[in-house]
């Protein structure tokens, strides 16, 4: 008679409670919760070279500031 030996599953350790507040932060966090994305559009427009070596010498999050800028300007000339 030939014997059979069952593997047993190794338990998956239980998620510490700190971990669980943690999540329980984040969620509760306006900021970082609930907030639908920004829809954005590529689009191709026409700018001066000195202009786009500007913002690009700004750092590498160049586009972002300068979706920044051109939505103040939309603020306070709308």
């Amino acid at each position: 008679m030939q014997a059979y030996f069952l593997r047993t599953p190794t338990p998956t350790p239980a998620p510490s409670p700190n971990a669980a507040s943690a999540v329980a932060a984040v969620l509760a966090d306006s900021e970082t919760c609930m907030r639908p994305a920004p829809r954005r559009m590529d689009v191709d427009i026409p700018l001066d070279s000195d202009v786009v070596g500007a913002l690009q010498a700004t750092g590498s999050d160049w586009e972002t500031r300068f979706n920044d800028i051109l939505r103040q300007w939309l603020k306070t000339n709308s």
